[in-house]
C-alpha cells in the first residue's frame, strides 16, 4: 500500500511540474488589447492570411500568416524582448501562434481573445473596421 501511495504521489508531482512548464501567454479582451496596442513599444501582428488582412485590420498591424511556411523566419525578424500583441479572425489561430512565439523565445506575448471579427476596440486603433 505504501508503495502504491508513494508512486501516486510521485506521479502527481511529475504531472504538476509538467503543467507548471506550460507555455504562457496572455489572452485579452477588446478593451485591454486596445489599451495595450496604443503603447509604442508593442509589436502588433495580424496572423491571418493576406486576403483577410487586406479586407480589414487593426491600424499598425503587420501581417505574418501563422499557417505559412515562413512564419518562424518572419517572426524571427521581430524583437524578442519587446511585447508582441497578435490577433487572428476568431482567436483560435492566435492562441496557437502565441504558444509558438513563446517557444521561439518571445518574452511577453498577448493575444486578442475572440479575434478581429469581434473587435470593437478603440475606434482610432482600427484602420478598416470591416468585421469579418
Amino acid at each position: 500500500m505504501k508503495k502504491i501511495l508513494s508512486t501516486l504521489i510521485l506521479l502527481f508531482c511529475i504531472a504538476g511540474a509538467a503543467f507548471s512548464q506550460e507555455v504562457k501567454f496572455t489572452s485579452m479582451d477588446n478593451d485591454a488589447f486596445a489599451k495595450l496596442i496604443k503603447k509604442k513599444s508593442v509589436q502588433l501582428v495580424d496572423v491571418r492570411d493576406a486576403r483577410q488582412y487586406n479586407k480589414g485590420h487593426i491600424k499598425g498591424a503587420i501581417n505574418i500568416e501563422f499557417s505559412s511556411k515562413g512564419f518562424d523566419r518572419k517572426v524571427s525578424e521581430l524583437k524578442k524582448k519587446k511585447p508582441i500583441a497578435i490577433y487572428c479572425n476568431s482567436g483560435r489561430s492566435s492562441k496557437s501562434a502565441a504558444k509558438k512565439l513563446i517557444e521561439l523565445g518571445f518574452k511577453k506575448v498577448y493575444e486578442l481573445d475572440n479575434g478581429f471579427r469581434k473587435w470593437d476596440g478603440a475606434k482610432e486603433s482600427s484602420a478598416n473596421n470591416s468585421q469579418q
